[in-house]
């Protein structure tokens, strides 16, 4: 009994450590990008891999034929988060262009993703909850069967 405990205990752990691992992979995936996302209806767009600190020129067109220039600078990771005034809605097309005072040059003709139901859960963690209460329940069940198993000693 007291070993199956330790089997159950060893496992639980091992599943909270995968998900540690999981999230720490899936921080960055190493993508060179630029990402637009929707901000309230307002256009936002997101980039990495560009210098540390290095000044950008971003180049925006939407789909309604509107076309703005932003001037923005990479952080010391190579990433930047610019915030526009331009509309948009889920769904809708959009033409990045960033280009960098030191060559980095990255373009994009994406769609604004439009919101999911799991957006805002860290999947690995919601895995890791669901891996552990299966392990819990499995080894509830079966410490339960074992003790209906042995023979009652004060009933002989």
């Amino acid at each position: 009994m007291r070993s199956l405990r330790t089997i159950l205990v060893a496992l639980g752990v091992a599943v909270l450590l995968a998900a540690l691992g999981l999230d720490v992979a899936s921080a960055h995936d190493g993508g060179d990008r630029l990402i637009p996302l929707d901000g309230d209806g307002r256009l936002v767009v997101s980039g990495d891999g560009f210098g540390p600190d290095e000044n950008l020129a971003v180049a925006i067109e939407v789909p309604d034929g509107g076309r703005r220039r932003f001037a923005v600078t990479a952080d010391g990771q190579g990433r930047f988060r610019l915030v526009t005034d331009l509309p948009v809605r889920p769904g809708d097309g959009v033409r990045l262009d960033a280009r960098g005072d030191r060559g980095s040059v990255r373009t994009t003709i994406a769609s604004v993703p439009r919101p999911m139901p799991w957006d805002g859960i860290d999947l690995a963690w919601a895995l890791a909850g669901t891996l552990g209460a299966a392990i819990v329940l499995l080894g509830g069940a079966l410490l339960r069967s074992r003790a209906g198993a042995r023979p009652n000693a004060a009933a002989g």
